[in-house]
């Protein structure tokens, strides 16, 4: 290997980041390192955000998790509103558990799942509960809410 080459497989290699360097005697190989928000876990986390924006009543935040086209037929208002119906029969929001050992169910055909659904229930400070239906599905590099039902 070239010096030319060891630099660009560097700068590659610190491009391409979270990465360590694993040096053997003769090459140095650039070895990614799978970051904690893996593809798999990175629905639950942006769903446990938007959970948590609308528990603080911060609906223009949780409004730019959903989807663009999601986004056009609600806006935060709408959002608002939805959560509003929850809260005036259940209180405002107190926690989220998936019900009876959780739903969750994904569109499948290739090593990423194309869509995850979740189903919540959502416990009120009144402490009675209702029920989210939320799908996620890549968009633009981040899982963004495509599909939501919030039954009160």
């Amino acid at each position: 290997m070239t010096v030319a080459g060891l630099w660009l497989l560097l700068v590659v290699a610190w491009m391409i980041r979270p990465a360590r360097m694993w040096i053997s005697k003769k090459v140095i190989w650039p070895v990614i390192i799978v970051p904690r928000h893996t593809q798999s876990n990175q629905a639950k986390y942006v769903l446990g955000d938007f959970y948590h924006l609308s528990k603080a009543g911060k609906y223009k935040a949780a409004h730019e998790l959903l989807s663009r086209d999601l986004q056009k037929s609600i806006s935060a208002d709408g959002l608002r509103k939805q959560w509003g119906r929850f809260i005036a029969k259940h209180g405002r929001i107190r926690n989220w558990a998936p019900p009876g050992g959780g739903t969750i169910s994904f569109g499948q055909t290739s090593l990423w799942p194309k869509w995850v659904r979740f189903k919540h229930q959502i416990v009120g400070s009144k402490k009675t509960s209702g029920n989210a239906t939320v799908r996620l599905s890549p968009e633009g590099g981040a899982w963004r809410i495509d599909e939501l039902t919030i039954s009160p």
